[in-house]
C-alpha cells in the first residue's frame, strides 16, 4: 500500500512538472489614472504569474471583472514567465511600468475572440512569443 502510494505521488509530480502551465494575470483596459498611485497600468501590462492550478478571486476573474483578462501559457512554468512582471520607472512622469507588454490588439484573431468572448485564452509560448514587447526596445520576450 505504502509503495502505491509512493508511485502515486511520483507519477503526479512527474505529471505537473511535464504539463507545465502558467497564467499570467493582464490589464484589459487602460487605468483612467490616479494622481496618487505610483503604478500607470495600461492595456497589455501583465499583473501578476500565477502556475496553470491557480484559482483567481472576483475582482481578477474576468467572468466577475471587465478589468483583466487571463492568458495560460501551457508550455512555460510560473518562474519562466515571471521576467515579464520586471517594472521600469517612465521618464516622462516618474510612474512605474512593466518592462514588458502584451500586445492584445495584435494577437491573432483566435486570440482576441476567445479574450472577448471569456476573458480567457491558452496559448504556447510559440504562439504568444512575438506579441510581447520590450516597452524600450520593442524586442520581442
Amino acid at each position: 500500500m505504502r509503495r502505491i502510494l509512493l508511485v502515486l505521488i511520483l507519477l503526479a509530480t512527474v505529471a505537473s512538472i511535464a504539463h507545465a502551465a502558467c497564467q499570467v494575470l493582464i490589464v484589459r483596459n487602460n487605468d483612467p489614472g490616479d494622481s496618487t498611485n505610483t503604478w500607470r497600468w495600461q492595456r497589455g501590462y501583465p499583473v501578476v504569474v500565477r502556475d496553470g492550478a491557480w484559482t483567481w478571486g472576483r475582482e481578477e476573474d474576468p467572468r466577475y471583472s471587465n478589468t483583466f483578462v487571463i492568458v495560460t501559457i501551457s508550455n512555460l512554468s510560473q518562474a519562466q514567465v515571471q521576467p515579464v512582471l520586471e517594472a521600469i520607472q517612465d521618464s516622462v512622469d516618474g510612474k512605474w511600468i512593466r518592462r514588458y507588454h502584451f500586445l492584445l490588439k495584435n494577437v491573432p484573431l483566435w486570440v482576441r475572440q476567445s479574450l472577448a468572448d471569456s476573458g480567457r485564452v491558452t496559448v504556447t509560448y510559440a504562439q504568444i512569443k512575438a506579441y510581447v514587447k520590450n516597452q524600450r526596445t520593442g524586442a520581442s520576450w
